[in-house]
C-alpha cells in the first residue's frame, strides 16, 4: 500500500465516522469512494482504476493526441504563442516562452446537465 492509498483511506473514513458533508469541490477520494459504491469496488481498486485513467490521459495529450468522451468534453493540447510580459512592480519586459498547455472543452450533454442541475429543478 503505498502513502496515496494509505491517506486516501483515512480521509474517507473520517469524513464518514464525522459525517462530514462532502464539499462542493470532489476531489479524488470522494469520486474513489462514489466509484467504489457504485461499482461494488473495493475503494482501493477504485483510486486504481482512476490513476489508471488519469495516467492514460495524462500520456495521450503529452503524445499531442485529444481525447475525445462523447457528452462530456474533449481534451487538446493548444500552443501559445511568446509574448512580452511587463513586470507590473518593475516595469521589466521579459519575453514569456512559447508552451503548449491543455485545454477542455465542455461537451453539450454535460454543459445542459449543470444549467439545468441535473434535471433537479
Amino acid at each position: 500500500m503505498n502513502d496515496e492509498d494509505y491517506l486516501s483511506g483515512i480521509l474517507l473514513n473520517s469524513l464518514k465516522l464525522k459525517n462530514i458533508p462532502i464539499s462542493k469541490k470532489m476531489n479524488q477520494p470522494e469520486l474513489a469512494e462514489k466509484l467504489a459504491v457504485e461499482m461494488k469496488l473495493p475503494v482501493k481498486t477504485a483510486l486504481s482504476i482512476i490513476k489508471t485513467i488519469r495516467d492514460a490521459m495524462t500520456e495521450a495529450l503529452v503524445k499531442g493526441e485529444n481525447i475525445e468522451i462523447r457528452g462530456f468534453g474533449t481534451f487538446k493540447i493548444t500552443q501559445r504563442d511568446s509574448y512580452i510580459f511587463s513586470n507590473p512592480r518593475t516595469g521589466e519586459k521579459m519575453e514569456i516562452k512559447p508552451r503548449k498547455t491543455p485545454l477542455f472543452t465542455v461537451g453539450l450533454a454535460l454543459k445542459s446537465a449543470v444549467d439545468d442541475g441535473g434535471g433537479k429543478k
